[in-house]
């Protein structure tokens, strides 16, 4: 009996983590679709790529 009790008791325990873990994440604004300000430098020397 208490390991009927335990096999039910132990997903539903796992599932719940999950779900607390997870509802934040999936309640918050997409984090991927932000821009970030970003700087491209040049190069400094542009007889680099001459091949002979």
């Amino acid at each position: 009996m208490a390991q009927i009790i335990l096999n039910f008791t132990v997903p539903v325990f796992i599932a719940s983590v999950f779900l607390t873990m997870a509802m934040p994440t999936l309640a918050g604004k997409d984090r991927s679709l932000q821009k970030v300000p970003a700087t491209i430098r040049t190069r400094l020397n542009q007889n680099r790529d001459r091949r002979f």
